[in-house]
This record gives C-alpha cells, structure tokens and sequence, in this order.
C-alpha cells in the first residue's frame, strides 16, 4: 500500500460521492421501494473503508491526468517561505487533528464524571423488573432529572431515563429500543465516526455523513425492534415515538446525544423520517442480490485506476540545458506499469521515448 496525493484525491473524490448517494437514497422517499437497511448499512461500510484506506494498492492502474492532477500537483509544490505548500498543508492538518483529538477527549472524560453524577443521584431499576417479558440481558435503567432523553451514554451498557411518567406500553418500547443499542454496539460506533471525522476534520461531507449514520443507526434498531406483523405494535411503536418527543419537548436540560444512542432525536424532521420508514410495508424486504454484489465490488472498482499527474512535454525537448550528469545525481526515472517511463525533476514527470542511456549511467528507478 502506498500512499500519495492521488490516493488521497481519490479517497476524497469516490467517498464525496458515496456520501452524496447516501444522502439522496435518504432524502428520496420513492427510494424506500428500492434500498433497504442492509444497502444502507453496507454503503456506510464502503464509504468508511475507503476513508480509513487511503491508499494505492497492487493492483491500482494508473491514469495520467495532463491537466487535473498536474494543476494540483504544481499548487501543492508552490513555495511559500522556502517550505513546499503540501508541507504547510500536512502540518496544519496534523495540528487541527491533534486540537480535535485533545477536545474530544476532554469531552469524554467529562461525560464519564456525569455519568457518574447521574447514577449517584437516580433511582435504580433491573430491566427485568420493568418488562413483562423475561430477556437475556442485566442491564440497568437509571432514572433521573438530569437526563434528557432516554438514552444509553458513553460505553455504559445501561440504560438512562429522564424523569418522567410512561406508561406501560411506552416504557417496553423505549427499553427494547435501547437495549438494541447495546446488543449493535451503535455508541462504539458512533466513537469511531468521531475518530474519523477527527482525522477529517477539514473534509465538508464528514458531517453530513455523521449526519446519516445517526439515522441509519436509529433506522436499524427501529426495524429490528418492532414486530412488523403485528399492526397494532407497529403502530404502537410509532405513538411511542410521537408521545415520547412531545414529553420530552417540556424539559430543558442539556442533551449529550452525539455521545448517546436515544430513542428520539431533537430534529422533527428525522422523528418524521422514522415513522414514515416504519410504515412502509416493505421494510423488511432485501436489497436485490445484484446490488448487495455491486457493492461488495465498489471497494476494489473505485481502487482500480487512479489518477495520476503526468506533464506531457518532454523535459529534454524544451531545452531546458541540463547535463547529463546533473539528470543522473539530481532525477529519477518512472517506470509505469504500462512499460513507459517517465523522467521525474524537480517534482514534475515528463515523458521519456528511450531511457536506455541513464539507465546505462546508473539513474535511479523507481517502480510505479
């Protein structure tokens, strides 16, 4: 695996675009009919893998780009203060990561102490205690005033209630619910979006896509939890989730849900989202086998070629006076994949017909 700057441009072109599939399957309600939850949580899956994978692998082709890729490639190697842009640009990502990283961490070791604070003060109860039916798990239910939602926070696997009177029904709902949020492990995946939007902090899709995880999560635990058959729990669930957000709309405490995993989301918008993704009859159906293939196959179709700078002037034929042995000591050859070579000075590759001759002399070789 190597890494470069068409790696990188690739990674951030291919999962722009993922990302903005994502969405428009999202934001489409006629595409209901055609993708599921397993398409949407596979697509996240592709989108992930190619920003945590930014890399050319062995069997990456090469493209030459005369004008995209050798444009950015001339910006990035402007000079400014004697320090190449690209350097400048590494080393203020690098710090903006390690700015992210120290606040995100503060942040968690605050919410620990909260969470703390929230069990010291709240009223303990066994899930088994609060559901008629018997469950494998011993989670607890903490209720207290200083929740805001229902929710499970941090890496806690226990369950957070506000202060507020449910009845029966509510009360199965939302503790299945969250006790699906616990079995998908959905708050280990909510840190490691963090991490990543942390590493990409400067990419402008990384929120939309935090955006959409949060309610492809929500959307997974909905359809694993409600009883699609039976049409008087489906809609239940649905009065649930109405009844739910209009009592929490009375309280005024301060939320921590993009470190939780709750029952309702602060935006109608998605509330409405959900329900109306419920109601669909067809909710349960698969995404057709052919697109489940294609989308295995993404990762390896969007890493097959890559664009690469390549300035098709030959150097030599310019004139540009250099000896033969400055070429030797001072460039490189670029031997492609394809068997051309190409002639790297100063951080620009021209065209070579016949290389033989520095070959000869001893220049060195770099394999594509």
């Amino acid at each position: 695996m190597t890494f470069s700057l068409s790696s990188l441009f690739n990674t951030l072109l291919v999962s722009g675009v993922l990302i903005f599939l994502l969405n428009l399957v999202l934001i489409h309600k006629k595409l209901y009919l055609l993708f599921r939850v397993d398409f949407l949580c596979m697509l996240v899956c592709m989108v992930v893998l190619h920003l945590c994978l930014p890399f050319e692998f062995f069997f990456t082709k090469s493209l030459r780009s005369r004008y995209l890729m050798t444009y950015i490639q001339d910006f990035i190697l402007l000079e400014i203060y004697g320090y190449p842009l690209y350097q400048i640009l590494f080393l203020i990502w690098g710090i903006g990561i390690v700015i992210y990283l120290v606040k995100y961490i503060r942040k968690i070791l605050w919410i620990n102490r909260f969470y703390k604070k929230i069990i010291q003060n709240a009223q303990c109860f066994s899930i088994e205690d609060l559901l008629e039916k018997t469950i494998d798990s011993n989670a607890n239910v903490y209720v207290s005033k200083l929740v805001s939602s229902p929710m499970v926070l941090g890496f806690h696997k226990s369950i957070l209630l506000p202060d507020i009177e449910f009845d029966q029904s509510e009360l199965e709902n939302i503790l299945y619910h969250e006790l699906q949020h616990i079995k998908n492990h959905d708050i280990l995946i909510k840190h490691m979006l963090n991490l990543l939007s942390i590493v990409y902090w400067w990419f402008p899709p990384m929120k939309k896509l935090a955006k959409n995880i949060g309610l492809i999560l929500e959307i997974r635990v909905d359809s694993k939890v409600v009883d699609f058959s039976d049409k008087e729990k489906l809609f239940g669930y649905t009065h649930t989730l109405i009844d739910v957000q209009k009592k929490l709309t009375m309280l005024s405490i301060p939320n921590w849900k993009k470190n939780a995993a709750c029952l309702i989301d602060d935006q109608i918008s998605v509330l409405e989202y959900r329900i109306n993704y419920l109601l669909k009859e067809e909710i349960k159906r698969k995404t057709k086998f052919i697109i489940v293939i294609f989308l295995v196959c993404l990762p390896f179709l969007s890493n097959s070629i890559m664009l690469e700078p390549y300035y098709y002037d030959n150097m030599m034929e310019k004139g540009y006076g250099y000896t033969t042995e400055y070429i030797i000591e001072n460039c490189e050859l670029i031997h492609h994949k394809d068997g051309t070579y190409g002639l790297l000075m100063n951080g620009k590759e021209g065209s070579l017909i016949d290389p033989s001759g520095f070959i000869a002399q001893g220049i060195k070789v770099k394999e594509e």
